[in-house]
């Protein structure tokens, strides 16, 4: 068995009370092991309040073992991989997405292009950030585009590190009283998913351009799970 655990929220029933099952299943696998954790599983509560996806269960995959704090993409990508091969619960018709960040890459793009040829010959799409996913983050709040990331695209893009925190990390902590890698509260956020999705189609959505671009596609992943 992978070292994973599938979470679902899935609880469809019929109009006179039967369970329903799903038509296919959507997992869930993401870098973080706090911030994206917490943010998705308020996400996929709230998508599951709105009686969505109507037909398809997501379940997202908590890394345990000496997998819990692996986040290196190629890492979890064979994770996803022996998923598919050894998971009691993946099916045909079964999808895997993977969310991590592109920063590690910022200085190595021939290995990111390797990494997503990779991506491409296992069928899954990848779901990403640049910098990181504290950018999709102040997407979420009011005027975030206009008045944070707009006017500090350069440093978010060059993204320092200052005393153990690198600076969109640090930005995202100033514009929202939150630090994104210990309040949990930071999971709130996906009710303003919506803003956020919206807010995505000023930056970069393609991931083969990330390197060096403000990026994210996490909500083209979003409004996906809306429409399964």
């Amino acid at each position: 068995m992978p070292p994973i655990n599938d979470i679902t929220t899935w609880g469809r029933h019929s109009d006179v009370g039967e369970p329903l099952k799903p038509l296919r299943r959507f997992f869930l696998l993401y870098e973080g092991s706090r911030t994206e954790q917490a943010y998705f599983s308020e996400l996929l509560l709230l998508l599951n309040r709105m009686g969505l996806p109507k037909y398809v269960a997501v379940e997202r995959c908590e890394r345990t073992e000496n997998d819990e704090t692996a986040s290196n993409p190629r890492r979890l990508l064979r994770l996803a991989e022996s998923e598919i091969k050894e998971g009691d619960s993946f099916a045909e018709g079964d999808e895997i997405a993977i969310v991590f960040d592109v920063d590690i890459y910022a200085h190595k793009p021939g290995d990111y292009e390797s990494l997503l040829a990779e991506f491409a010959a296992s069928g899954m799409q990848p779901y990403v950030t640049f910098p990181s996913f504290e950018l999709f983050l102040l997407l979420h709040l009011e005027d975030g585009y206009i008045r944070w990331v707009e006017p500090n695209e350069s440093l978010i893009v060059e993204n320092r590190k200052e005393h153990g925190r690198r600076y969109v990390d640090r930005l995202f902590s100033r514009a929202s009283g939150m630090n994104p890698k210990r309040n949990p509260r930071v999971g709130e956020l996906a009710a303003e998913h919506e803003r956020a999705c919206k807010e995505e189609t000023r930056l970069n959505q393609d991931p083969k351009s990330a390197i060096g671009r403000l990026t994210s596609n996490v909500g083209v992943l979003i409004e996906k799970l809306k429409s399964s």
